[in-house]
């Protein structure tokens, strides 16, 4: 995984958590980034702009780039 690009990722480059969800559906509204998490359904959560969870945390939600071949 690379580290989170937001304008790739609002572009539609392929975003996963730290587990590998595929993340999509961005929109940045204020200071935070919302999104799906399409794992066991739709989940709509909500980011730091750097795709971070929560600041100063590791969190199994937090964004990075998928790699793809």
């Amino acid at each position: 995984m690379k580290k989170f690009n937001l304008d790739s990722a609002l572009k539609g480059k392929n975003v996963v958590t730290r587990l590998g969800f595929k993340v999509s559906n961005f929109f940045v509204s204020g200071n935070y980034l919302y999104g799906v998490i399409n794992h066991y359904g739709f989940c709509q959560e909500k980011w730091n702009l750097d795709g971070s969870k929560y600041n100063g945390v590791e969190h199994h939600h937090d964004l990075f780039m998928a790699d793809v071949a």
